[in-house]
């Protein structure tokens, strides 16, 4: 692939920074990304680019906390040239349809099966951060409770296993999914209230309200709670402060624990996907 293509990178968070940083290890040129004013000319001269996950927070503005002015998604999306492919992560799919309506090609990187992998795997290793780092006791002398089996619930419990031995115990409420945990040499429970108050660290990685206010109050008190789940999450936050125990959104956990690792697999997924593009074209 030409390292003449020219990426442009708007947005976000810490991992914006790293986009760049390995788009130039590879020996790409980019231009600048958003900071405390609104994208110049330099826009135009972009072959590609690179925009926020989430692509948009409020349904109508650029994410990009960083700018001191709102910066309006199809207006700003306007600016680059309709030939320049389009990445971006965690967006609603009415959004992209809304872009693609006015002739741009975008790409949700973020729901690329091998990024979902690779991503897990870096959430897995955040949340093992996150528990070193509020648990008063070692992880091995923890119970531990893992509730859900999908992608990052199976990264976590292979490094969670090693951790804690077989302390680690995995929920799920589908019984051929509690077989699949069995075979993967793991202990399976099909339920976890019965025994909440044993255990010492909970992830949760089921994004519906499981850990509530009556389970929280039967908690021990010194429980860690991790909550996995993307939006809304499994957890009543303000039960658990209420009752004294702590628990933790862990919310793009990837940028923020590993954002060159993020990032890394943020544009390796970009390029795969631009590789994509350009066979096609000549097709």
């Amino acid at each position: 692939m030409s390292r003449e293509i020219i990426f442009g990178v708007y947005g976000g968070d810490v991992r914006t920074d790293w986009i760049k940083t390995v788009l130039a290890e590879k020996g790409y040129e980019t231009e600048t990304e958003i900071k405390n004013r609104t994208p110049r000319e330099e826009v135009k001269k972009c072959s590609a680019v690179f925009l926020p996950a989430p692509l948009t927070a409020d349904g109508k503005n650029l994410y990009a906390p960083s700018c001191e002015q709102k910066l309006e998604l199809k207006s700003f999306i306007k600016k680059i040239p309709a030939s320049a492919p389009l990445f971006c992560g965690r967006a609603k799919e009415e959004y992209l349809e809304e872009i693609r309506k006015d002739g741009y090609n975008i790409y949700d990187c973020f729901k690329d099966e091998s990024f979902l992998i690779e991503n897990a795997v870096i959430t897995a290793e955040g949340a093992v951060q996150l528990a070193l780092n509020h648990t008063k006791d070692t992880l091995w002398n923890s119970k531990t409770l893992v509730l859900g089996y999908g992608r990052v619930a199976k990264a976590l419990t292979k490094r969670l296993s090693v951790l804690c031995g077989k302390k680690v115990k995995v929920y799920a409420r589908r019984e051929q999914i509690r077989t699949e945990i069995r075979c993967d040499g793991l202990s399976e429970i099909d339920s976890f209230t019965r025994d909440f108050d044993n255990f010492n660290i909970v992830f949760n990685t089921v994004p519906s309200l499981l850990i509530d206010e009556n389970l929280l109050k039967k908690a021990n008190k010194n429980c860690l709670i991790i909550d996995l789940a993307s939006s809304p999450g499994g957890v009543d936050f303000k039960a658990a402060e209420r009752e004294g125990i702590t628990a933790i959104s862990a919310l793009s956990l990837p940028a923020k624990t590993a954002p060159k690792a993020a990032a890394e697999i943020f544009v390796n997924t970009a390029l795969k996907k631009l590789t994509e593009v350009k066979e096609n074209a000549k097709s």
